[in-house]
């Protein structure tokens, strides 16, 4: 298929695997003003939405659970419109696409942007207890287990922490499992600052 236009003019093929060279022609402003990107992902329940909502105090524009393959076309767009500090949370439910965002990453800092990743875990006890006493269903486990019923909580953290190995690895890591949400705050500004 050809090139195509994507909602925000970045050029963009297929599932918006938009290249270098895509989002320096589409924003040429993007290439010269330099942002501060904090890419935050992690296990679910290991804290994201107090890092985003602590950015977000912060000054920062967030976008929360955008899917991985809009990540060069957001930034492309946030540029386009004078947006310095920019915090995007990327989780495992666009599992098909995180392979990618390590590249997409590469991408941005050759634009001279400012990368930084945060990558949020905790033990699986933790995590357990976290999903136990909230009640909510853990983002994975839609997904079935060999025996084709729905995956457990245990399952699905050992699903999304296998998802999610790509950006353990190039990212700062915090160990949420013991820690306070004000201290995890901390942390995150003391990260990005």
């Amino acid at each position: 298929s050809g090139l195509s236009r994507g909602r925000f003019g970045a050029p963009f093929h297929g599932a918006c695997a938009v290249t270098a060279a895509a989002v320096q022609q589409s924003s040429p402003s993007s290439t010269h003003l330099r942002m501060r990107i904090v890419l935050v992902t992690g296990l679910s329940g290991s804290g994201k939405s107090v890092a985003i909502r602590l950015l977000e105090d912060v000054g920062y524009y967030c976008v929360d659970n955008l899917p991985p393959p809009f990540l060069l076309e957001v930034c492309a767009y946030l540029a386009d419109t004078d947006h310095k500090d920019v915090a995007l949370a990327i989780d495992a439910r666009s599992e098909t696409s995180l392979v990618d965002v390590p590249n997409m990453i590469s991408t941005l800092r050759g634009f001279g942007n400012d990368v930084r990743v945060l990558f949020l875990t905790a033990s699986d006890t933790a995590l357990v207890q976290r999903f136990s006493e909230t009640r909510r269903r853990h983002p994975v486990s839609w997904r079935t287990n060999s025996q084709g019923s729905e995956t457990t909580v245990g399952e699905a953290i050992a699903m999304e922490r296998e998802l999610l190995a790509p950006l353990n690895e190039i990212a700062h890591v915090i160990d949420t499992s013991g820690l306070r949400p004000n201290m995890l705050r901390h942390w995150v500004r003391e990260f990005v600052d």
